[in-house]
């Protein structure tokens, strides 16, 4: 090989300088073509970040108008970019949008070799004016596909609030059942996919967190910290009482009164008119067959659930639910009365349920709606998927009522749902039914429940022919008196598919 390399380079014959000559044009004209290319985008990479900044800057201003709104657009980018080629610029201003367009033209050095004396590189940015604007459904995730999904016969009725979606897949959220979501603006990070209307848009900027400056009290569930509870005793408790009675006729008082202390500070089922207290409820807090009322402050469902079984009634004003430790999120079961309000003023002011965002990360926590639900507050679940959903009408006596969680779906059959909540779920149910059977049998009457609604949904009934309706009677916060999430005051980039341009 390097011989003949040797006897190519030593041939004066003329072919190898004709080569050279035929083979120069080409390779000058692709380096040419890659130096252009590269100047144009350098070039458009500072263009868009000039229109963007510009675009953000001028919808802002309410005292404008649209002429004045378009000259300061025009402005305020020419201060951003770097001027050293002409650009055109065109802008189209109202007091909510505006649409701005910058176009380069520029004198190619080597394309125009190939013919191509001039390339023109135009980009354009688009931004909406967004105070004031209350918040009512949020996803936080920032890539999941399908982060906000609307299914089967839910309807989402939202006139008054908007709906973000953070993530920026480009299947962000997906709307594949029968109604088409409403709500005052639907805004998504990535794309829309399915059947939601003309109000949602793609490619809007994400939202920060509204709630990330949160912090939870840690616990390390040692009993000294706890107030309420431990559930894990509940079956020992139990299998000691039922083994006293059964083969001795009678049961000591020392295991009565902790049977009895278990079913009243961690199960509500009875009497009526129950009364709870803010604390530390350690392995969860479970409410079944009886109507509870709960005093105002902070309820810690540590290590635990928080469920509200089949007809449990509970009432709480200016309370608020934190879930820490593990295994700790909600679960409504059909068949409940709930009429909960988030307190107005303090550290939780305006949330009814808050996931401490270390605490049982990936879980499901899960609403199931009626006509009997009231929250007036903002359910938080930054870490956590929440699906809100069930039977009939629900949210139409909430004034202020929103749901933030990493992932959410809306769904008329949340029964499909399969997952380790329902596991627990049956596990409390099943202790919880055990000492009150076995409270009746020794004599305690309030004990007793009736457990044949338990089982929920629609007997005979296919569950998919009924409608869910979440409605959002979403009001301001002076009207409500209750703190709701905002969107940032100012402006948002949106997508610029429809621009007037």
């Amino acid at each position: 090989m390097r011989n003949a390399l040797k006897k190519y380079l030593a041939n004066d014959s003329g072919q190898f300088a004709l080569m050279t000559a035929i083979f120069a044009v080409p390779i000058t004209i692709a380096i040419g073509i890659a130096i252009d290319t590269a100047y144009l985008h350098n070039k458009s990479t500072g263009l868009q970040g000039a229109l963007d900044s510009a675009a953000l800057a001028a919808v802002v201003p309410g005292n404008l108008s649209n002429d004045e709104r378009a000259d300061y657009a025009a402005n305020i980018f020419k201060q951003n970019f770097d001027a050293d080629i002409p650009v055109e610029i065109k802008v189209v201003a109202s007091d909510a949008r505006v649409d701005i367009q910058g176009t380069i033209e520029k004198e190619t050095i080597f394309m125009g070799i190939a013919g191509h004396n001039k390339v023109t590189q135009r980009n354009r940015s688009a931004a909406i004016k967004t105070i004031e604007d209350v918040i009512c459904i949020m996803t936080l995730s920032e890539d999941a596909r399908g982060s906000l999904r609307f299914e089967k016969n839910a309807l989402v009725q939202a006139p008054g609030c908007s709906i973000q979606v953070n993530s920026g897949d480009q299947n962000a959220l997906i709307a594949s059942g029968n109604y088409q979501p409403n709500a005052k603006r639907i805004c998504v990070h990535g794309g829309v996919n399915g059947n939601v209307g003309p109000y949602a848009q793609a490619n809007c900027s994400a939202l920060p967190d509204p709630y990330a400056h949160i912090t939870v009290p840690q616990f390390t569930g040692g009993n000294d910290e706890c107030n309420f509870g431990p559930i894990d005793t509940v079956i020992p408790s139990v299998v000691d009482a039922f083994f006293q009675y059964h083969f001795f006729g009678s049961v000591n008082q020392t295991t009565v009164d902790d049977v009895m202390e278990i079913m009243d500070t961690t199960f509500a089922v009875g009497p009526n008119n129950d009364v709870r207290f803010p604390g530390v409820y350690c392995h969860g807090l479970h409410f079944y067959d009886a109507e509870t009322t709960l005093m105002p402050g902070t309820y810690y469902i540590h290590d635990g659930p928080l469920s509200f079984g089949a007809g449990a009634s509970v009432v709480g004003d200016g309370v608020t639910f934190v879930f820490t430790g593990e295994d700790s999120y909600l679960y409504t079961y059909d068949e409940v009365s709930l009429d909960l309000t988030a307190p107005r003023t303090g550290d939780y002011a305006g949330l009814l349920f808050v996931q401490d965002r270390n605490s049982s990360p990936d879980m499901t926590s899960i609403i199931k709606g009626n006509a009997n639900i009231r929250l007036v507050g903002t359910s938080y679940f930054p870490t956590q998927n929440l699906f809100v959903g069930g039977l009939g009408e629900m949210g139409a006596r909430s004034p202020a009522m929103a749901f933030i969680a990493e992932n959410m779906v809306f769904t008329s059959d949340i029964d499909d749902i399969i997952s380790d909540n329902e596991a627990d779920f049956q596990f409390f149910k099943y202790g919880m039914e055990q000492a009150a059977d076995l409270l009746y049998a020794m004599g305690f009457s309030p004990y007793q429940v009736d457990y044949s609604s338990a089982t929920g949904g629609a007997t005979g009934t296919s569950i998919q022919t009924f409608t869910t309706t979440v409605l959002t009677n979403m009001g301001t916060q002076a009207a409500t008196g209750m703190p709701m999430p905002m969107t940032d005051a100012g402006a948002r980039l949106v997508s610029v598919e429809n621009t007037p341009l």
